[in-house]
């Protein structure tokens, strides 16, 4: 499963879980969900398997690929998308909120080094507007 998620992200570089999905159909399918490794309700995928999610895990963590958020119209035009709030800031959510991300090459670094938050002492902008996110280089 590992290489199969590898070879597709060299391949044709930041990929989608929904086109992870198209590409593994249901190895990749279940009950379960992909969420961001220090916070349970921020969530990457959902009707995933534990095999996925393991590979993906082991994978990011080692470095090989990079997750990288993107905006949510990456997901609309792929055709699908999580019916979740989206994630607007590196905050600890108390309900599940979707963090729109894409698979890279990775460049060494894990998880915690390809996703930044907020700068240390920004205070977060007013209701309604959308934090942006942006990876590390």
């Amino acid at each position: 499963m590992k290489q199969r998620i590898l070879d597709l992200v060299r391949g044709r570089r930041h990929v989608s879980f929904v086109e992870l999905e198209r590409s593994l159909g249901a190895d990749m399918a279940g009950d379960g969900q992909l969420t961001l490794g220090d916070n349970d309700n921020v969530v990457l995928w959902s009707g995933v398997n534990d095999a996925f999610a393991g590979a993906v895990s082991d994978l990011l963590q080692s470095g090989v690929v990079k997750l990288v958020p993107t905006s949510w119209l990456t997901y609309a035009a792929d055709g699908a998308m999580l019916g979740l709030p989206l994630v607007k800031g590196r905050y600890h959510y108390r309900r599940p909120h979707w963090l729109p991300a894409v698979l890279d090459v990775g460049d060494g670094g894990g998880l915690g080094r390809s996703v930044t938050g907020p700068a240390e002492g920004q205070r977060p902008r007013k209701k309604g507007r959308q934090r942006r996110w942006s990876a590390q280089t």
